[in-house]
């Protein structure tokens, strides 16, 4: 067994590189997925809060506002987080 000691400057140095490096992989799997966007459609918008298509119906029921370009709907992220702020309360 290979036994690794790291003063404390190191031991900070090791953590602060690793957080740093998942945060950008999620940033960037975020950009990859679309997950930061202003407006979602109803696909994307489940994939962003990890939840089904039928999720998003539910919530639209619920009251989420939507918006529609034709017959497709059309979610904001501002309305998504007022929708749940109100849940939290």
């Amino acid at each position: 067994m290979l036994e690794v000691v790291l003063s404390e400057k190191q031991d900070e140095a090791l953590r602060n590189y690793i957080y740093s490096t998942i945060v950008n992989e999620v940033d960037r799997i975020r950009q990859d997925q679309k997950l930061n966007m202003l407006v979602y459609s109803r696909k994307n918008l489940a994939t962003a809060c990890g939840v089904s298509t039928g999720t998003i119906d539910k919530w639209q029921k619920m009251g989420l506002k939507v918006s529609y370009v034709g017959n497709t709907p059309y979610y904001t992220a501002d309305a998504l987080k007022a929708f749940m702020k109100e849940r939290e309360q």
